[in-house]
């Protein structure tokens, strides 16, 4: 990847503002296109989850690969379609339009979702492999059928701008994952220990903004959000 002088003034004034080191985007979403798209028929999928989007031209036949699918598959064929997305800001403010690529299965089941990368991020030194043991530790993982789902991507967006006040115009990149999650937690209920019941609901990541700093003095520039569905209520969350 060849860097031009824009994108090196904007990482040294980026920078010189905030003092903590910038990058290109390292997204965990990466794909290639392949030849297939005419052999294979439009993808239809549940208008519901998109929320109130309106789709775009953009639309190709991919091979995606996703470095931490957490209890999904890291690689698929599927399609790859933008869409604008008009996501709720908090406060009755004017609502924001994301541009939001949906990645959909041959089958119309939401796989994932991103939104347009930022030309600089701030900059992780966590690897992969760090990142999914670390959340792990906490949770178990799991595909989910996104037709079961109540709420939408445009839902889950503002959600996290209205919990965690991360504009989604703003943020490095926002992924988002459909899954079922087990909180590795035990909660008193009538006396006993129980494990909390498998819910349904989405997996998030706000990457390349800046957190704060650690003990350390280092960036945290990764907040994993997890959703409950139907009421978007908090399910935990990890700062790396």
């Amino acid at each position: 990847m060849i860097l031009g002088v824009p994108w090196i003034l904007a990482c040294l004034l980026l920078s010189s503002d905030t003092a903590v080191p910038t990058s290109p985007p390292a997204s965990p979403f990466s794909w290639r296109s392949t030849a297939d798209a005419a052999d294979v028929p439009p993808v239809v999928t549940n208008s519901k989850i998109l929320g109130e989007a309106k789709q775009r031209s953009s639309m190709s036949l991919v091979l995606f690969h996703d470095e931490r699918p957490y209890g999904g598959r890291a690689d698929e064929t599927a399609w790859l379609v933008a869409y604008d997305v008009p996501v709720p800001a908090p406060d009755q403010a004017a609502p924001a339009n994301v541009m939001v690529f949906v990645l959909i299965s041959l089958k119309g089941r939401v796989i994932a979702a991103f939104t347009e990368a930022a030309p600089i991020w701030v900059k992780s030194f966590w690897s992969n492999d760090d990142i999914t043991s670390r959340a792990a530790e906490s949770w178990e993982f799991s595909p989910v059928d996104s037709d079961l789902l109540r709420s939408s991507i445009a839902d889950v967006l503002g959600a996290v701008w209205r919990q965690d006040g991360v504009n989604p115009t703003q943020a490095g990149q926002i992924t988002i994952r459909p899954r079922k999650f087990h909180r590795k937690i035990t909660i008193l209920a009538n006396g006993k220990q129980v494990r909390p019941p498998i819910e349904n609901g989405w997996l998030v990541e706000v990457l390349g903004t800046n957190a704060g700093m650690n003990r350390f003095g280092t960036a945290m520039s990764i907040h994993l959000i997890v959703l409950r569905d139907r009421d978007l209520e908090f399910s935990g969350g990890l700062l790396l």
